[in-house]
Order: C-alpha cells, then structure tokens, then sequence
C-alpha cells in the first residue's frame, strides 16, 4: 500500500465506517497503480465507481447530521470525481503514461489532503452529533 507523509497509508479519522471506506479507496488505488496497461482502464472503473458510492455515503451521513459546511464538501468531492474522470478520459485516448503519473502521484496527494482537511472536519461534526444524541437520550 503506498504510505504518506507520516507513514500511514492514510489519515486516521477515528470514526470506523470512513476509516475503512478509506482504506478501501487506497488498496483499490494500489490495485489501479499496479495494473497491466491492458487492466488499467477496468481499475479506474472500479476506483471510480467505489469512490462515486463513498461520496453518496458521506453525503448521506452530512445531511443526517445537519453538517453545515455540506455544499463545500460535495464541491471538493466533484472537483475529485472530475479530476479521475479527466485523467480516465486521457488514459482511453491513448495517454498512459500522463494517466498513471496522475494516478501514482498526483491522486494520493488530493486524496491525503481531502481526508486530513475536509473529512476530518466531518468526522468531527458526526462524532459530536452522535454523542449529543446518546447525552440526550438518556437525559429522556
């Protein structure tokens, strides 16, 4: 698994159903690193649509919780799913090696930020909701 900055192969959020929706996108990531050129267009397909998915998820999550930043977070979760549909555009033109440069190096690093900046500020808001629901319900 490619490692980060501070050696883990992603940001830790401590909240268990992003962490592993995470570890996930980084090991299908690793699978889109390694791929044959005759596989790499089926990863990124996979990749893709795993990430399409955790987004919804998350979305899901931001409107559960009343997260007030939502419209930021989707936009940068756009600007994601642009970025890797371009780069696949490119890949099926013909442009391997600018498509795998994105991929290898340029992706984990918007992916690292992503979830070190804006992640971590929803996984913060979900786990002050859902402690606020366990005090009230047992003050009811």
């Amino acid at each position: 698994m490619i490692k980060r900055r501070d050696d883990n192969p992603f940001p830790i959020l401590a909240l268990w159903e992003m962490d592993a929706t995470h570890q996930k996108a980084f090991e299908l990531l690793d699978g889109v690193n390694a791929a044959s050129d005759e596989d790499l267009s089926t990863m990124v397909d996979v990749f893709l649509t795993h990430t399409k998915d955790h987004f919804e998820r998350e979305r899901q999550m931001m409107l559960e919780t009343d997260f007030t930043a939502i419209t930021e977070h989707e936009a940068e979760h756009g600007r994601i799913v642009s970025d890797i549909v371009q780069f696949h555009g490119a890949l099926k033109r013909g442009s391997i090696k600018f498509a795998r440069m994105f991929f290898k190096d340029s992706l984990p690093e918007i992916l690292d930020v992503h979830i070190r900046q804006v992640d971590s500020a929803l996984a913060a808001h979900i786990k002050a909701f859902r402690d606020k629901e366990k005090t009230d319900q047992s003050v009811a």
